[in-house]
């Protein structure tokens, strides 16, 4: 079972984070966005940035026992890759390598792994170096992304359930208690720009948690069940009226079972989310142990493309006028997920929450 799929930390929570909550979320964004407007304002470095890559993450990376994969990890590290304008700027011959490998056990645990462990430390962000070089292949397998919807666009705008299995410790599931027993604005967990393997079938993610339970006596498995949805096509009609040059993207949720490595685990990568926490119950038994089921809601939508940069001194309103609609778009789904699970008190919040970031959108969009 691919490691991508079966979360397990060996350390503890104050060096690898698995995720950030509350005000810490916007801080590490704030951080990692230094360096995304950095690499893309710098493209012109793309072989000193490629160099820097390779060098992070050392000869192994190319040495795979596995020629064909050996040579997609080498077309990672040499090839020139960009964002397409139009399905005619898509190479005919692209054989979206950064997502292959990706999706490759090896490919993630030589190169992805370490990218996203980078993500999840705290100090990462005090080495430049080392968190452009992260930005940097999270940057090429954006574009990888990107441009496959594109080519496909059956495969744009994914909206679904997904399911990602995983074995946490009693601590770490003890902290998600505590999140879920938060007041709502403080229900939501991300790891800024980080990878994320989730599969459409249930029992791909029981398995994956089975398969931690089994290496590690000391681990609960803990199902995610993610609910992705769409922002309001109206909204986003509206947005790209008013930033005609500001291209939003589907790629927070793409199917990619049809390139994976492995198609039998209907895998969908989520890159970057951000999980609203809707509730947290007990599942089923997995290898004898009662698992918890962690029910979330997120976009798929977002602004994170290079035509973002180009903006100028309208940046901050697209971004505030772009994160207001998300967060209606968020909340009305959380109020109706509420009224239909009975959940009075929480549906009473977030119907607060919805009139407050309502208001704030009108301001701006007065037929919100």
């Amino acid at each position: 079972m691919a490691e991508r799929f079966v979360t397990v930390r060996q350390q503890g929570l104050e060096t690898l984070r698995p995720f950030y909550d509350g005000e810490y979320v916007n801080t590490r964004m704030t951080e990692i966005r230094k360096s995304i407007n950095y690499i893309r304002e710098n493209w012109h470095l793309y072989d000193h940035f490629l160099s820097t890559l390779e060098t992070l993450m050392g000869k192994t990376v190319t040495a795979s026992s596995d020629p064909d994969l050996a040579a997609r990890m080498t077309s990672l590290l040499t090839s020139r890759r960009d964002w397409a304008e139009s399905v005619s700027e898509v190479d005919e011959d692209d054989c979206f390598d950064v997502i292959r490998v990706y999706t490759s056990p090896e490919g993630y645990r030589h190169i992805f792994s370490v990218v996203n462990a980078i993500f999840r430390k705290d100090e990462s962000t005090k080495s430049e170096e080392l968190i452009r070089s992260a930005v940097f292949l999270v940057e090429l397998l954006n574009i990888d992304l990107y441009n496959y919807c594109l080519k496909y666009p059956q495969h744009d705008n994914f909206q679904g359930v997904v399911y990602r299995g995983m074995g946490v410790t009693k601590e770490d599931l003890k902290r998600f208690q505590e999140l879920f027993r938060k007041p709502l604005p403080q229900r939501y967990i991300s790891v800024p720009l980080g990878l994320m393997s989730s599969t459409l079938d249930p029992k791909v993610a029981e398995r994956c948690a089975a398969k931690c339970l089994s290496e590690t006596e000391d681990f609960e498995p803990l199902i995610m069940k993610i609910h992705v949805i769409e922002l309001k096509p109206e909204y986003l009609q509206f947005y790209r009226e008013k930033f005609p040059t500001s291209v939003v993207t589907g790629i927070c949720a793409v199917n990619v079972e049809e390139i994976a490595c492995h198609k039998e685990e209907r895998e969908v990568i989520l890159r970057g989310p951000f999980f609203q926490v809707l509730g947290l119950d007990e599942g089923a038994k997995i290898a004898g142990r009662r698992s918890h089921v962690l029910e979330m809601v997120m976009l798929n939508s977002n602004r994170d493309h290079v035509t973002s940069v180009r903006l100028g001194h309208l940046e901050p309103e697209a971004r505030q006028l772009f994160g207001n609609m998300v967060a209606v778009t968020r909340s009305e789904y959380c109020v109706n997920y509420c009224r239909e699970h009975e959940l009075v008190e929480d549906e009473n919040g977030y119907q607060a929450i919805l009139d407050e970031k309502m208001a704030h959108l009108k301001s701006t969009m007065p037929n919100a």
